[in-house]
């Protein structure tokens, strides 16, 4: 079970890997903690699967540097904690904008999906003209073809997204 955005919701399966000897949980470091640059993560499962894939890896699969940074931050549970809620906080705070904008432009975005990760999809037939003005004025979003995938950011973030979306929305 891939539970890389769990970090932002309170359920979980940790607890099942014990009963279950088929499942595997596999988390990241990239999502809440922050550390998309070290490429690391994790996986929770039973002594026995853990002795097979010790026994199949490579010796070096991961730079000790990387090990040890990610072990440091993932002691530190008070401040990850923290971390979270501060992203579920702008998460929020995202989704409530979007939210107004869809409530007063109804013909160019469909919807916005309650969060349940640092990021909200919006729903809109116009993805791709949005994404092209948005990248225009500098600000990244993921684009798909019915819609767009806007991370939390920074407030500071957030404002410059929302006034531009709003410039970009808004009939001329």
């Amino acid at each position: 079970v891939d539970e890389a955005y769990m970090d932002f919701w309170d359920e979980t399966v940790l607890d099942l890997v014990c009963k279950y000897e088929n499942l595997i949980v596999l988390r990241t470091c990239s999502k809440a903690i922050g550390l998309a640059a070290a490429r690391m993560g994790f996986a929770v499962m039973d002594q026995y699967k853990t002795n097979l894939l010790r026994a199949a890896k490579s010796p070096y699969n991961c730079d000790a540097i990387s090990q040890k940074i990610c072990a440091a931050v993932l002691q530190e549970q008070d401040l990850l904690r923290r971390c979270c809620d501060e992203i579920i906080v702008q998460t929020q705070r995202l989704y409530a904008g979007i939210s107004e904008l869809v409530r007063r432009y109804p013909d160019l975005l469909e919807c916005v999906y309650p969060p349940r990760t640092n990021f909200v999809f919006v729903k809109t037939a116009y993805a791709r003209e949005i994404f092209e003005q948005l990248e225009k004025a500098g600000i990244a979003v993921r684009c798909f073809p019915h819609g767009l995938r806007i991370c939390a950011g920074t407030r500071r973030e957030q404002t410059l997204l929302l006034s531009e979306l709003e410039r970009i929305l808004m009939p001329s």
